[in-house]
């Protein structure tokens, strides 16, 4: 049973990574949604918010994105503000499959941030 749940795991592993090649090598199609821009900065805008430790830029579809990287300790001040983030979109793993259990592994959009820059001090419509 762990050997098939590894090879689901690996399975899973491929076809994203695949994916992944295919989204950047059409760099003029950008959905906007789980596109990774890899070793390319680009600007996200929307609402930051705070759960525990991590932070979250919800942007105008309603994507939350894990805010990663050392700026994020700069963010605190910025919680509830409409902001401007500059910096790398990427994609987060999480996995707590328990062995003999159907598979938990996610993909979540995560942004690692290099600057910030207040848009609003409310967010508005959020």
């Amino acid at each position: 049973m762990r050997q098939l749940l590894l090879s689901a795991a690996l399975t899973i592993t491929i076809a994203f990574a695949l994916l992944l090649q295919a989204q950047s090598s059409n760099p003029g199609q950008d959905s906007g949604q789980g596109a990774v821009d890899h070793g390319r900065q680009t600007t996200l805008q929307g609402c930051l918010t705070r759960e525990g430790a991590y932070y979250y830029l919800t942007d105008d579809n309603g994507v939350a994105h894990r805010l990663t990287g050392g700026d994020t300790t700069k963010l605190g001040h910025y919680v509830g503000h409409e902001v401007e983030l500059t910096g790398m979109r990427s994609v987060r793993s999480s996995d707590t499959t328990q062995e003999g259990e159907e598979s938990t592994a996610r993909e979540r959009p995560a942004f690692r941030v290099h600057d910030v820059k207040d848009v609003a001090s409310t967010c508005n419509g959020r």
